[in-house]
């Protein structure tokens, strides 16, 4: 059998990321020395958006941006497809005030979407953890990708 020693000077690293709690991973990193590398928390738009998706769904339905969306929220319009042209119906309008969704113009359930916004802000996307990772990466005088 032959033997060889090799050094090695790096190693390449991959993941497969999820949503995670924001506490978790700014404690994962603190503890390791890497505070500086948390990310920021989820925008209250993201939040807004991904609260009414999952409340109200996308089936026939989208969600417009209102001017300035960071002020004035989004709505909740339905679409009414036909053959020759769809007609489009405002569902509800709703924005984020002291952190709570409020809603306007027709019917919505303020408490559970406010209740799917808070799960929604607790939570990084994939993304942005992907982005920590990177930054801790880079910390250690790594790199990400190939060059």
């Amino acid at each position: 059998m032959i033997e060889r020693q090799t050094d090695i000077s790096g190693a390449m690293v991959f993941w497969t990321l999820q949503p995670t709690p924001l506490q978790a991973i700014k404690e994962v990193l603190e503890y390791a020395g890497f505070g500086g590398c948390v990310p920021n928390p989820r925008t209250d738009q993201s939040a807004l958006h991904n609260s009414i998706k999952d409340v109200y769904g996308t089936k026939d339905k989208m969600i417009v941006s209102h001017k300035k969306p960071r002020t004035n929220g989004v709505e909740l319009v339905n679409i009414e497809r036909d053959v020759a042209v769809n007609n489009y119906v405002t569902n509800f309008s709703a924005k984020v005030t002291d952190g709570a969704v409020k809603t306007e113009y027709g019917y919505a359930d303020d408490y559970k979407l406010t209740e799917e916004f808070l799960k929604h802000k607790a939570v990084l996307t994939s993304g942005a953890v992907g982005q920590a990772l990177a930054a801790v990466i880079a910390k250690m005088d790594g790199m990400k990708g190939f060059d």
